[in-house]
């Protein structure tokens, strides 16, 4: 009778600890946690702790369906969003321009730049309208990265690669300042 209890009392104490760091987020030491799509546009963490069938979203918290997707929607269709980095802003291209410092001179933080890129890409997708019948679509990020502007890339760049969304950079180099025109030339000594 009290191997039974002692059993019983191991299983359910087994149990609340399979719970527990089912539920905790973060639960695994030394692992990084991966900001989910609700988080960064929402605000809130997600309530459920993994994706249903119909929620739009992977397991891991990022979105399977980005703007408009048809009912039964079960293959990714990839469209290019163009995202512009520069040292002083993100721009998504076709929506108003992100500037990466606050009023008072200091970074934008890491999670409130994520959030207003994606928001900027999700107002993008729903742009497209609706996909094809069974489609839903999937943005392909093209990064184009001025000097100055990496630290920004590598920020947003790995929140789209845990989600596993296709990213591709373009690095380009500042064009040259026109030379400056003069109407009277002064003479030679």
């Amino acid at each position: 009778e009290k191997s039974e209890k002692s059993e019983k009392s191991e299983k359910s104490e087994k149990s609340e600890k399979s719970e527990k760091t089912q539920s905790d987020r973060g639960a695994l030491p030394n692992r990084p946690e991966v900001p989910t799509f609700e988080s960064l546009t929402v605000g809130g963490a997600s309530s459920n702790g993994g994706a249903s069938r119909g929620s739009g979203r992977a397991a891991d918290g990022a979105p399977r369906q980005w703007g408009v997707a048809s009912l039964g929607a079960t293959i990714g269709y990839e469209r290019t969003v163009d995202v512009k980095v520069e040292q002083d802003g993100v721009t998504v291209v076709g929506q108003p321009r992100i500037d990466v410092t606050t009023k008072g001179g200091n970074l934008l933080p890491v999670n409130e730049l994520r959030r207003k890129v994606i928001r900027a890409v999700q107002k993008t997708a729903r742009a497209w309208g609706p996909p094809p019948a069974r489609f839903y679509w999937v943005p392909a990020i093209r990064f184009t990265v001025s000097p100055g502007g990496t630290l920004h890339y590598e920020r947003l760049n790995s929140l789209f690669r845990s989600w596993r969304l296709s990213t591709s950079v373009n690095y380009v180099l500042p064009t040259a300042p026109e030379p400056k025109v003069r109407l009277i030339e002064e003479p030679s000594p």
